[in-house]
């Protein structure tokens, strides 16, 4: 009877060890890879194996036409595109798979042991031996109800990760994007203007030829002014390029085709307390680091556990088979409780305690930090935003006037009642306060769109 419970036992640890990889690895797939719903849409090429460079040199290559593009659709070209988020993204699904495999430790652990061992003592021997052991955590002080109640909020904390990471990604599209539009809007200004200036040479040229009262050095000066605004054009072509590559690289768009980029298109009303709330309860710095203070209170609980007794069970069972000096087969097979009690360690649990203390003040510490650096942040870039949007528009105005300022000053030189020195100051006038028009109208939008991502806001 007893070789028969010892077959029936031996039977059932065999069925179990063979079905517990397919076991373990539903629970793995439940439990583990699950994310979270709000995380980020990256690529849907996360879930399948794009890593080898054939792929991502086919990726590169691969030839994309957007002839025209606004900011939205550039920061989700960006977002698809980059390799960094790419890297966080599997970061972040290693960081939940780690904590999963910790919590795996309070399962069943089940081992198929064998050997085969030759002997001499006088006669040779030879021992095999082929069975089965377990052993298994049934209490451990309540360290695996903290350690499932941090789960969640290590599941949250490389969540906000990500996402912080997201957002600096957005930011610096938002940057690139502002660059390519300054760039593309200025080089417009700048060959209407180079146009107008042709179209009066042109007048000046015609009269000088007749010799009615244009000098030769006006005449000079005109064409110099011609070729220095060419000049000039020449180098934002060439600055153009370059924010050109910057945005094709960071888009990953590789076509041929000029790309022309919308002005923006942000209508939202600043309201500057408003927007500091809402930022220190959305800005994923400042949940990371409310999560991280939550994690170390919790890490506090689960080392003060730790000094609690630990109960856990193992055992056995195979068969063992000897030849020579007598040799036999024998059936075997163990079971066992085992309690575990911390008594003394020299203090090494109470430094434990002190350490994990000082991380929780920390912690509490960075969070007032932070969210006192956020609120000054956006302080700062609110002043920048309000004074953008003023100085835009005094400009408006003052570049109405400028345009009327070359008028008359073309129409009495060209009447030979006026000074050429007139019109060129004009004109640079009206090229100066164009350009600076132009740039506190993205310097404004920029900054506006810098602070709503900051306070969480997403475009």
């Amino acid at each position: 009877m007893k070789l028969n419970r010892l077959y029936i036992v031996l039977l059932i640890l065999l069925v179990f060890a063979f079905s517990s990889p397919w076991v373990f690895a539903e629970v793995d797939s439940e439990n583990v890879t699950k994310l979270p719903k709000s995380a980020l849409q990256l690529d849907n090429a996360s879930s399948r194996d794009n890593s080898t460079e054939l792929f991502y040199m086919a990726q590169l290559l691969r030839d994309r036409s957007y002839n025209t593009l606004n900011l939205k659709r550039y920061i989700s070209l960006v977002e698809k595109n980059n390799l960094d988020l790419k890297i966080a993204f599997k970061k972040y699904k290693i960081s939940l798979l780690s904590f999963a495999q910790t919590l795996k430790g309070y399962s069943w652990n089940v081992n198929f042991n064998a050997s085969a061992v030759e002997t001499f003592k006088g006669k040779p021997s030879f021992t095999s031996q082929a069975g089965f052991s377990f052993i298994k955590l049934i209490y451990d002080g309540g360290v695996g109800g903290v350690l499932l109640q941090e789960e969640k909020i290590v599941d949250d904390l490389e969540r906000e990760k990500l996402i912080s990471k997201n957002d600096i990604v957005v930011l610096t599209a938002i940057s690139t994007y502002s660059a390519k539009l300054y760039s593309q809007e200025l080089l417009k200004l700048l060959k209407e203007q180079a146009e107008k200036e042709r179209e009066l040479f042109e007048e000046v040229k015609e009269i000088y030829s007749k010799g009615d009262g244009i000098s030769e050095y006006d005449y000079l000066t005109e064409k110099r002014e011609i070729l220095n605004l060419e000049l000039i054009l020449l180098r934002e072509m060439s600055r153009s390029r370059k924010a050109d590559l910057e945005f094709r690289y960071l888009g990953g768009i590789f076509s041929k085709e000029p790309i022309k980029v919308e002005k923006f298109n942000v209508n939202y009303e600043v309201y500057l307390p408003g927007l500091q709330k809402r930022a220190l309860v959305n800005n994923s710095f400042i949940k990371q680091d409310r999560f991280s203070y939550k994690r170390d209170l919790l890490g506090l609980e689960e080392k003060r556990k730790k000094s609690f007794p630990s109960i856990s069970v193992s055992g056995g069972a195979g068969l063992s088979h000897t030849i020579g000096q007598g040799g036999n087969k024998n059936l075997y097979y163990s079971a066992g409780i085992y309690l575990k009690y911390p008594l003394f360690d020299g203090g090494i649990r109470k430094i434990d305690l002190e350490k994990q203390k000082l991380r929780i003040m920390g912690s509490r510490m960075r969070i007032k930090r932070d969210s006192e650096l956020l609120v000054k942040k956006l302080s700062l870039l609110f002043e920048d935003f309000e004074f953008y949007k003023k100085e835009e528009g005094f400009l408006k105005k003052i570049v109405a006037i400028d345009k009327k300022r070359v008028e008359m000053a073309k129409m009495k030189y060209l009447k030979g009642l006026g000074k050429f020195r007139d019109v060129r100051d004009a004109c640079r006038d009206l090229i100066n306060d164009r350009k600076r028009a132009l740039k506190d109208y993205i310097m404004r939008n920029k900054l506006l769109l810098d602070m709503l991502i900051l306070a969480g806001e997403k475009l």
